[in-house]
């Protein structure tokens, strides 16, 4: 995670009992404290990073309610968002998951019976700006499956929805006029299930951040780029049979 205004990058975690949170800048040899959270942090879920800041859907202690609790890196603080009542979830902190799609936070049916719903915070910091993006009926679709574990991947600027299902190993395609379409992946040397994440790649390199004079950063590369092994080398190989 990277702060905009300390300019550097930070490690976080909480003690379960205690509910004391710390923060830890890479590079440096300790932990800092910033104060003890008023927050269950045993009841954390769907954890997502966006803008400079760590969000979760909490469950409030006693209460029927729901929150997006977010901390700010760069101010060190908590902050609570109100969750409406969104329709198509019964039970928001179990039946949708939270993520960053087309750059905003969102929330999702992972659990899809039937029915696909996505909700997006259109201007965030105004959380009163949920609106629904998609609303996706898979009976309307015959060859889609009834249940499936999805998570949206990536909104395009055509409109385009990516979706991965990891029980059933396809990416869904939406776009948006109505039309599902389905491709499943193939992996070499994969015997089970697998995930699938948006990669973003940055130019930033660790021994830039990191300050102390006594960590040492090493260079970690694969044993194949020296030993050259061709099947090392196609892990990830789509399609079927590679042709001799």
């Amino acid at each position: 995670m990277f702060a905009q205004r300390l300019k550097e990058s930070l490690d976080f975690y909480a003690k379960r009992y205690y509910k004391k949170v710390e923060i830890h800048t890479l590079g440096t040899d300790s932990w800092r404290s910033f104060g003890i959270s008023d927050f269950n942090i045993n009841l954390l879920h769907s954890v997502t990073y966006l803008n400079g800041a760590l969000h979760w859907i909490l469950r409030e202690n006693n209460k029927d309610s729901h929150c997006i609790v977010s901390l700010d890196l760069d101010e060190e603080r908590f902050h609570s968002h109100h969750v409406p009542s969104l329709p198509c979830a019964r039970r928001i902190c179990y039946d949708f998951e939270m993520g960053v799609l087309g750059g905003c936070l969102c929330l999702y049916t992972p659990f899809a019976y039937h029915h696909i719903c996505i909700w997006v915070v259109e201007n965030y910091g105004v959380w009163e700006s949920w609106t629904k993006l998609f609303s996706i009926d898979l009976d309307d679709h015959p060859r889609s499956p009834s249940f499936a574990l999805c998570r949206p991947i990536i909104y395009l600027n055509d409109g385009v929805l990516v979706m991965f299902s990891s029980n059933w190993n396809h990416l869904l395609y939406f776009d948006g006029l109505g039309r599902l379409r389905f491709k499943s992946f193939k992996f070499r040397g994969f015997t089970s299930k697998f995930e699938a994440i948006t990669h973003a790649p940055s130019f930033i390199s660790l021994k830039d951040i990191v300050k102390t004079g006594n960590a040492e950063v090493f260079n970690v590369n694969s044993r194949c780029g020296i030993l050259q092994l061709v099947e090392e080398t196609f892990p990830l190989f789509l399609g079927g049979p590679r042709k001799k």
